[in-house]
């Protein structure tokens, strides 16, 4: 018990820190439903999102995306279902990834990282148009409660693009068809 005291205390410093260590200014309403059609909110990739769900930006002005019966949770840290994109518009950042494997091998550095090197499946597929891409599928343990995080990594035309789908364990089955969906959706805007 003395031990997760001192982890959660540690944990929590590290969230209170990392975002000011950044020096980024948010300039955006965190956890509000975004009304407008997403696809503006979209840059380089389009995704779209079933019905039932909603979008929004977290606290990070990330694009989010999590289901409508969610709601509720969305300004509670770590209740979510949420799924969403990562690409930087900033092409020199993958200048240093020759091709997926090195893009997919530096996300598994920062998992090993962030997470104490939690056993990761990793399937490789072949999409008909982006070419080859990887799954990787992994099980972490924050405050107590299990995530089941999956992640699929894109490299295209010398850009990454991965999308996130993070929940509870014990809601990955009933949301995965709904993920699907929209991995099914991705479009790389070229």
């Amino acid at each position: 018990m003395k031990n997760y005291g001192y982890f959660l205390i540690f944990s929590v410093s590290i969230l209170l820190t990392s975002c000011s260590i950044t020096q980024q200014t948010v300039k955006c309403e965190a956890n509000k439903i975004i009304e407008d059609d997403i696809q503006n909110f979209q840059e380089g990739y389009s995704l779209t999102i079933p019905t039932d769900w909603v979008a929004y930006k977290d606290i990070h002005c990330n694009l989010m995306f999590s289901p409508l019966e969610k709601k509720e949770k969305l300004n509670s840290n770590f209740e979510w279902v949420r799924v969403y994109v990562y690409h930087s518009i900033d092409k020199k950042y993958y200048q240093k990834f020759k091709n997926i494997e090195g893009f997919v091998m530096k996300a598994v550095e920062r998992i090993n990282e962030n997470y104490q090197k939690p056993r990761i499946e990793m399937s490789t597929l072949n999409h008909q148009k982006y070419g080859e891409y990887r799954i990787l599928k992994y099980k972490t343990i924050f405050l107590g409660n299990t995530y089941m995080k999956t992640e699929l990594y894109f490299f295209f035309n010398n850009l990454g693009y991965n999308i996130h789908f993070d929940t509870k364990i014990d809601e990955f089955e009933k949301y995965l068809p709904d993920f699907q969906k929209m991995v099914e959706s991705f479009e790389i805007k070229e």
